[in-house]
């Protein structure tokens, strides 16, 4: 038969690629431990990447008189109206207009802001900076370098793991072997969740598909099995083969987990990021059937480097975040998974308080969401002066980070399971700060 006559499809859970380990036997060992896996032991992170560096100074506004003035006296023609802006109990600062839903989760008690997060290596001060005598992450203003410095767990750019990842490998004895692996991302290959043991298995939002063979224009399932029961000889070629296997029996499970589950009643918005934190809630609502009792999920949107247009560009990216949100926590209520399931938002960077006409330029502090039934409301950190001459601006208003990513990612590690040494093995340069826990976190 020529090839001509036979075209082979390999599509791997739609278009993931398993990619944990484990055996054949892997299945049998999920159901004997599937008791495990109930809510009260449960526990999943979800990160919601903004690619772009989102300007953060224009979802969180100060509403107090003085501040609002020097917000204003900056931003000038990129400044939000103060009657349009979203009041946050308790502060004196309020969220984009696009952003309803959350306001009323904060309002709720189930979101945290978290202000003026960044890369850092150690504690930075203006007057450290104007001697030379702090240390730096490489690259701070880079895209790329800064997007993969936000998801390591260390300051090393040659050092390709992520704190995501290396917290599985932690954890690795919560979950039994699996051809699926606990960390799951819906926005391509990451950094974040790739451990030394542990990978992302890579999706997409689409139906599931298997592998499936067209012999002469229809599916032929005797070469289908005839392939996935080769040898081969060469390593590389039989470890191909045996991922192969692995995706098979993922699909063929996943199937039989997603063919019963009950319709939801909550509706996501038609989105790039609404189908993929409504697919986040197909593999939540069938987690109890791979035994899983920790997991993690990547989910990103980008257009957030907004260098113009940004008055209409971010409202339509903070609209689209609002109600995607709103719809997973509803979601999430839906299947008890609430208290269960943290979800929290980065971006490699924040941007300038300064315009640059009718947008802004890369910054380096930035604010984070972070939302949830085990969150403690309310808004942490520093709050940025919008002083062009303060000691948080190096010039431009950018401002220095208060808050460390790894503080940020320790926070949230905590919270997943792992021990005060475990955390500080997966961030090592945690050490490096004394408050190392921001507090938004029921631990």
């Amino acid at each position: 038969m020529t090839l001509a006559r036979r075209t082979l499809l390999k599509s791997m859970l739609a278009g993931g690629f398993a990619a944990a380990g484990g055996s054949l036997g892997w299945l049998q060992r999920a159901h004997a431990m599937s008791d495990l896996a109930g809510a009260g032991d449960y526990r999943a992170l979800v990160i919601v990447f903004l690619f772009g560096g989102n300007d953060a100074s224009n979802m969180l506004v100060p509403t107090g008189e003085d501040r609002y003035a020097r917000y204003r006296g900056i931003r000038t023609g990129l400044s939000l109206a103060r009657d349009s802006l979203l009041p946050l109990s308790g502060s004196d600062e309020g969220l984009h207009p696009s952003m309803p839903g959350l306001q009323s989760l904060h309002a709720r008690g189930d979101l945290a802001v978290v202000r003026n997060v960044g890369s850092l290596i150690t504690p930075v001060s203006r007057t450290a900076l104007e001697r030379g005598s702090v240390s730096l992450p490489a690259q701070l203003f880079s895209h790329s370098d800064q997007q993969d410095q936000t998801q390591r767990g260390t300051a090393d750019l040659l050092d390709n793991h992520g704190w995501l990842g290396l917290a599985a490998d932690a954890l690795e004895s919560y979950n039994p072997p699996s051809a699926l692996s606990p960390n799951l991302s819906f926005a391509g290959t990451n950094i974040l969740q790739t451990g030394r043991r542990m990978v992302p298995y890579v999706a997409d939002t689409e139906e599931i598909r298997g592998l499936v063979v067209f012999e002469d224009g229809g599916p032929s399932w005797t070469l289908h099995d005839q392939l996935l029961g080769r040898t081969r000889a060469n390593a590389l070629a039989a470890e191909h083969l045996r991922r192969k296997r692995d995706a098979n029996d993922v699909f063929l499970e996943l199937s039989r987990a997603f063919a019963n589950l009950s319709p939801m009643q909550t509706v996501f918005p038609a989105s790039p990021l609404g189908a993929q934190l409504e697919a986040v809630t197909r593999y939540l609502a069938v987690r109890d059937q791979f035994g899983f009792r920790r997991q993690t999920f990547f989910v990103g949107v980008g257009d957030y480097d907004t260098h113009d247009n940004q008055l209409v560009q971010q409202a339509l990216n903070l609209a689209q975040l609002d109600t995607a949100l709103t719809a997973f926590d509803a979601a999430l209520g839906e299947l008890g998974l609430r208290d269960a399931v943290t979800t929290s938002t980065l971006s490699e960077f924040g941007r300038t308080l300064t315009i640059n006409g009718d947008g802004t330029d890369h910054g380096w502090a930035g604010h984070n969401l972070v939302l949830g039934g085990a969150v403690r409301g309310g808004v942490y950190g520093a709050p940025t002066s919008f002083d062009l001459a303060g000691a948080d601006d190096t010039g431009e208003g950018n401002i220095i980070p208060s808050i460390s990513n790894d503080t940020h990612a320790a926070t949230l590690l905590r919270w997943f399971g792992l021990s005060e040494g475990e955390v500080q093995q997966v961030l090592p340069n945690l050490r490096n700060f004394d408050g190392q826990d921001v507090g938004f976190m029921n631990v």
